[in-house]
């Protein structure tokens, strides 16, 4: 919903260009590109919203719970050291700009470069903690301060140390409890004395200053154990599930020289015709047949690759012979959608989900049935659909279940269209579901899939 602001601002700056400038298109893109144009969105008015901003960000906020996360690096750090420092220089009270000086190799410095660096990083350190009371004082009812470990451990002056020693009295005195990792501070009513300290959760009606004892009793030893990441379904590409299925010992390790040889490697004109291929069979079809060979000659040229021109006209007479025949008549007719983006979950046997996220090349929807067509530009073609590689119907069987929960009262058929025949194999329903059975006996052990069929 957040991006309607941006839409209502844009909407805005169109009428306001249409109304005192005179209206065109290219004018306005340049009017646009130089307004420089910011929307600002007034976050104090949100509510029933988790709002992640920086302590920058938060300025005038006030919000009833504030989670303050505090990474535990140091506040100021070499590695943030300008490249020049200023030097303001003696002008007897002329107004003169101050000198910009090269900040040297640390061996190279002299001792106006260290006490000017030194200034500086106080400077940032006393930001650093203006911003904690910034954070810090954007809570109206409850304020709850994290620290994240490194495993170097927690600089000294970062926001959750200084919180810390500012909060328990223990801390004070150099000592600190590692083995209470989660405390609960509560102000009293009238109270004059330290801060209480309770070891309690307070529950969300508890009044300030309340007994504390029947919390107190609460079982809190999660709060010592680490934050681990939560599980996250694994990704299934239906291109690559019958791969996936396949792998005994996790993936093959690839040399970084062979990787680099092959991205800077041209590519072979199997590829690059298939991709050719696929490209104009999702284009022309929205184009009057009488159109169509200009129009694919034309999308050729400006590919501006030489491999791929020599076989131009074999490329454009394929995709032109696929158009034409009459028995694909439905899968290119206007009711047909191209490049169809699908993604959802499988379970699988043992319970658990994976993601999958595909594209269908042709999606025929009708009154009962939906079609999934596959287009193939293989040199090999199959001659019936049982010699189809196991690869293509593990992809099919894939997509069909997906489309299976889009549309239930359908019958979801998928098939193949090699287009150096061109023939058009459909898969029967005993394929789809022997490959999708294959699919969903999966098992995890580490990060490699192993087959149960």
């Amino acid at each position: 919903g957040e991006v309607d602001d941006v839409l209502d601002e844009f909407l805005s700056l169109t009428l306001s260009f249409e109304q005192t400038g005179t209206p065109g298109l290219e004018g306005f893109l340049a009017w646009f590109d130089a307004a420089q144009t910011q929307v600002k969105r007034e976050l104090n008015a949100a509510r029933g919203v988790v709002r992640i901003m920086t302590v920058h960000g938060a300025k005038g906020l006030e919000a009833p719970l504030v989670i303050l996360v505090d990474g535990g690096n140091a506040p100021v750090v070499s590695q943030h050291d300008p490249a020049f420092l200023t030097f303001h220089r003696d002008t007897r009270g002329a107004a003169v700009p101050p000198a910009l000086v090269w900040l040297p190799p640390k061996a190279d410095r002299t001792d106006w470069h260290i006490e000017a660096l030194e200034d500086l990083r106080a400077t940032a350190e006393e930001e650093y903690r203006r911003l904690l009371y910034v954070a810090m004082t954007r809570a109206r009812d409850r304020l709850v301060v994290c620290g994240w470990a490194p495993r170097r451990g927690q600089h000294e002056a970062c926001w959750h140390k200084l919180v810390t020693a500012g909060l328990d009295p223990t801390a004070r005195d150099g000592v600190t409890a590692a083995d209470e990792p989660c405390r609960i501070w509560q102000a009293g009513d009238r109270r004059t004395g330290p801060p209480m300290l309770a070891t309690g959760l307070p529950s969300a009606g508890a009044r300030v200053g309340a007994s504390r004892s029947s919390e107190a009793d609460a079982d809190l030893s999660w709060l010592a154990e680490p934050v681990r990441a939560p599980a996250r379904p694994r990704r299934l590409q239906p291109s690559t599930a019958f791969e996936e299925m396949e792998i005994k010992d996790g993936p093959a390790v690839i040399d970084p020289c062979d990787a680099l040889a092959r991205a800077r490697g041209e590519d072979s004109i199997a590829l690059e015709r298939g991709r050719a291929v696929h490209r104009l069979l999702e284009l022309l079809p929205d184009l009057d047949p009488p159109a169509r060979v200009a129009a694919a000659h034309r999308y050729l040229d400006r590919q501006s690759n030489a491999t791929l021109s020599e076989h131009m006209d074999r490329i454009v007479n394929e995709v032109i012979t696929v158009l034409e025949d009459r028995r694909f008549s439905d899968v290119f007719s206007r009711r047909a959608r191209t490049e169809v983006a699908i993604a959802g979950r499988l379970r699988l046997d043992n319970g658990e989900m994976v993601e999958v996220s595909g594209q269908i090349d042709r999606l025929c929807v009708a009154a009962h049935d939906v079609l999934i067509v596959d287009f193939k530009t293989d040199r090999n073609i199959p001659t019936c659909a049982d010699t189809v590689a196991l690869a293509y119907v593990t992809q099919l069987a894939v997509y069909r279940d997906l489309l299976a929960k889009v549309y239930p009262g359908h019958t979801v058929r998928a098939a193949l269209l090699y287009t150096g025949g061109p023939r058009l194999l459909e898969l029967s329903a005993a394929q789809l579901d022997t490959a999708s059975a294959a699919v969903r006996a999966q098992s995890r052990t580490g990060d490699t899939w192993h087959s149960l069929a």
